[in-house]
């Protein structure tokens, strides 16, 4: 009798353990580093503001994201152009008017790439991102060297206009402050949609990091496998 109660009780234990362990694993938005903020337009560029643990705006992302059931799986990286950023090492969150697309590290060190489609009334609910903002400014971290490509797209308004951007092509060497070489590649093209910005959507030409083609380094000049920061810096670094 005793043998089958303590056999129990190892059951009890060991699925108490996956359990918890499972919950873990689930949680797109732990205790750790600071999220970095960032709006995506041409008004608010070189701005972010660092959403602490201990805020306000922390455990509402964290109450809305690690309770949410609607968040599908997908096996590839959807390429979105945001109208909100939220980002660390190990997470990644992209906010449109109508998609959001997660990707993170769980505690098992594997890659998960969710999404969900959102209505314009679940958008606005991320309206507290704006509300009372400390902002810094990123004034760059990076130096690069490689060729940029020019374009334009036209923004409605009160008036259309076109603007002009640049996007990064061909392969790119960047060094840290140090001048220390810290990534090798070549940037892959891509098109993403801008919804929510002026009065009418536009396309942009995107530069994205295919981890394939880059190599990345630590200061002793080994290669390593880059962190969601890293690639973000690289993609996002203009003139």
């Amino acid at each position: 009798m005793k043998t089958k109660f303590l056999f129990f009780l190892i059951v009890i234990i060991s699925n108490f353990i996956s359990c918890k362990k499972e919950e873990i694993n689930n949680h797109i938005i732990n205790k750790g580093t600071p999220i970095e903020f960032r709006q995506n337009n041409r008004h608010e560029k070189g701005k972010l503001e660092l959403i602490n643990n201990s805020t306000e705006k922390f455990e509402k992302l964290k109450n809305y994201f690690n309770t949410s059931k609607d968040f599908k799986k997908t096996d590839r990286e959807i390429n979105i152009h945001p109208n909100y950023i939220l980002i660390n090492k190990n997470l990644k969150i992209f906010i449109t008017i109508d998609l959001i697309y997660v990707e993170y590290y769980n505690s098992e060190g594997e890659n998960i790439k969710l999404f969900k489609k959102i209505t314009p009334k679940e958008f606005l609910y991320f309206n507290f991102l704006n509300q009372n903002n400390e902002w810094i400014y990123d004034l760059g971290k990076v130096y690069g060297k490689g060729k940029f490509e020019d374009a334009t797209y036209s923004f409605c308004g009160l008036m259309l206009r076109e603007e002009n951007y640049q996007y990064k092509i061909g392969k790119w060497k960047f060094w840290n402050l140090k001048r220390e070489l810290i990534a090798e590649g070549e940037f892959t093209i891509d098109s993403s949609l801008v919804k929510g910005q002026g009065g009418c959507d536009y396309y942009l030409k995107t530069s994205k990091i295919k981890k394939e083609n880059w190599k990345f380094y630590n200061s002793n000049q080994e290669t390593v496998d880059p962190n969601f920061e890293d690639i973000f810096i690289l993609e996002n670094a203009n003139q």
